[in-house]
């Protein structure tokens, strides 16, 4: 298991790659962190999806085609929001439709999810898998985030809430969720690269 020491070097690097970003790209991570706060509005979930997600997660493969699907589906982001805020399905079923829009695969999907409940999800990437099996919190056969199926996907999920839970045991006046695991262990990942 990873150690708390360890986590907030991450998770500070992570705060420090963000300040260190153009004003852009720290604009775009403090949009998404709002997203998840009461008040937010689904048009404005929708909006940031459509305009932003995809240069906030760094990609742009597939943004054609999900803009094509999504003009063609205009109701799947705002069904997508709400079965994840008024929790109407469990995480499986929330990501297998989810990776039926064209564009979206694994990744990308629980960036979607993580955005809306970050209490309850984190993103899955390349960094966040390798420091998960790293620290043994995974067996997983794959070593690409976009390669793992929705039970690789699942157990990285379950192993990011464990994590925050055990965190906010020893640590309580932090407030840990799984998104914030995520982020620590993508600073963790880039701290080893440097």
């Amino acid at each position: 298991m990873i150690d708390i020491e360890t986590a907030m070097n991450g998770l500070l690097e992570y705060e420090k790659d963000i300040v260190k970003r153009d004003r852009e790209r720290s604009l775009l991570e403090y949009r998404s962190t709002l997203i998840s706060r009461p008040g937010y509005r689904i048009d404005e979930f929708e909006r940031f999806i459509r305009e932003d997600y995809f240069s906030w997660m760094n990609t742009t493969y597939y943004k054609e085609e999900f803009k094509s699907y999504i003009h063609l589906h205009p109701h799947c982001l705002s069904d997508i929001y709400a079965s994840v805020k008024e929790n109407k399905k469990d995480f499986e079923s929330i990501i297998s439709d989810i990776i039926k829009i064209d564009g979206i695969g694994a990744v990308l999907a629980t960036g979607m999810v993580a955005l809306i409940d970050p209490n309850r999800y984190g993103i899955i990437n390349n960094s966040v898998l390798h420091q998960l099996r790293k620290y043994g919190m995974v067996s997983v056969k794959h070593t690409v985030a976009s390669e793992c199926g929705i039970d690789e996907i699942i157990k990285m999920e379950n192993a990011l809430g464990q994590i925050a839970m055990h965190f906010n045991s020893v640590f309580p006046h932090h407030k840990w969720n799984p998104r914030m695991v995520d982020k620590a262990l993508w600073g963790l990942e880039k701290l080893e690269t440097k």
